[in-house]
């Protein structure tokens, strides 16, 4: 991690190369993830024209990858949706008690997994083109900011 700042803005981008940056978005379901999308979204762009900025390079973009959900959120979704624990105690023949998630649960939990998705659909790049007037736009945003800053009384 590489934290980079100028007189205007401050950024950690997630991967920097030779001459590139790019900036990662994780989704945890196909609702937000990109696939068919062929331009970033507005304020991706803006995040990396500061990154452009801050780092003097002018190639990069986003990739977009679909993850599947953390399966602590996943209880805690089942839990808002369902109402109900995920989780049903079994007590053995040993009478030693275990916790085992429920087949409702198990059943649930199948549409926030993605391994079995293919990487080709899970894994979106998107370029984004540097712009000199969005760069500049950004450093005289800046100063307007700073200058009511300074006057507010």
């Amino acid at each position: 991690e590489e934290t980079f700042e100028n007189d205007f803005l401050e950024g950690t981008p997630d991967i920097i190369t030779a001459d590139s940056i790019f900036d990662i978005k994780n989704s945890w379901t196909f609702m937000t993830h990109p696939l068919w999308d062929k331009e970033a979204k507005t304020e991706y762009v803006w995040q990396l024209m500061g990154y452009y900025a801050l780092t003097g390079k002018k190639k990069g973009g986003l990739i977009h990858t679909l993850m599947s959900t953390p399966l602590e959120i996943i209880e805690k979704e089942y839990w808002k949706i369902e109402g109900e624990n995920p989780k049903q105690e079994v007590v053995s023949d040993k009478k030693e008690v275990s916790n085992e998630y429920t087949p409702h649960f198990l059943e649930f939990a199948k549409d926030y997994q993605y391994e079995d998705i293919d990487s080709s659909l899970r894994i979106k790049r998107i370029p984004v083109e540097y712009d000199e007037e969005m760069v500049q736009a950004i450093k005289n945003r800046v100063e307007k900011i700073n200058e009511y800053i300074n006057n507010y009384e």
